[in-house]
């Protein structure tokens, strides 16, 4: 039952984790976006809402949410650290928000605003934290393949005609995997076998045979635009920088 849900303008979510949040994601997604939402009540027969909810959520954990890739739904900050333990702030705060007439001018700012101009799919800020929570949802493969690139391949300034056809020993590049998890993402075992099965979701990646050695030959151009289209590379235009806000937890 979720009738606690009915007529409420909005809803917040405290305390949020990656374990619990991530198994409903597409229930928040929904939530979100969803222009009438059924309300159920015990012994009541179920009925359709029209939704007006807006969500916000909070939470002191370092990855309280994996955001998908390019997800538009959600815009994410951290909660500056500067006031953690000043009283005469929060005394302040908290009486200004009991002031009717405060409250008031501030609700007339916030209506008489104009964003006539604002699209939130356009001007969304993309902050630091966004990325990292996007970070935690691109599968290993796909950051493996940006951090080779940027290692062997962009560093090493090859050539374009390389690029588009660039060739290497299968059981090379499988090593090169297995370093990659090690090292950056704690994980020790791992076969051939599955390395090559999600190789096969880049169409950019061909398995060769050449003077009887298998290898792939991969088009770094073309792959490169497709992990940006997928939302796995995250070569922004604007990042709205946190660097001024504390690295503490909310208080």
């Amino acid at each position: 039952f979720n009738d606690y849900l009915s007529q409420k303008l909005l809803v917040i979510l405290d305390e949020v984790e990656a374990k619990t949040s991530f198994n409903i994601l597409e229930f928040i997604k929904n939530f979100i976006t969803a222009e009438q939402l059924t309300m159920e009540t015990k012994n009541i027969q179920a009925r359709q809402e029209q939704a007006f909810r807006r969500l916000i959520m909070f939470s002191n954990n370092q990855v309280p949410l994996k955001l998908p890739p390019n997800s538009r739904r959600f815009v994410v900050t951290k909660v500056a650290g500067d006031m953690i333990g000043n009283k005469d702030y929060f005394d302040r705060l908290a009486e200004a928000l009991d002031n009717d007439k405060q409250m008031y001018a501030f609700h007339e700012y916030l209506y008489k605003r104009d964003i006539s101009n604002f699209s939130p799919a356009k001007d969304k800020p993309i902050t630091e934290i966004y990325k990292t929570l996007s970070q935690s949802f691109v599968p290993n493969d796909a950051k493996f393949l940006e951090n080779y690139y940027n290692k062997n391949i962009n560093h090493n300034d090859v050539s374009e005609k390389k690029r588009k056809a660039y060739t290497i020993r299968t059981t090379e590049f499988f090593e090169s995997y297995k370093d990659y998890l090690k090292q950056y993402c704690n994980i020790f075992e791992v076969t051939i076998k599955s390395f090559h099965r999600k190789l096969k979701e880049y169409a950019m990646i061909k398995k060769v045979k050449s003077s009887g050695v298998m290898k792939f030959k991969i088009n770094w151009i073309l792959l490169i635009e497709q992990l940006k289209n997928q939302g796995f590379l995250y070569e922004y235009d604007e990042v709205i920088s946190e660097s001024s806000e504390s690295e503490s937890d909310e208080d």
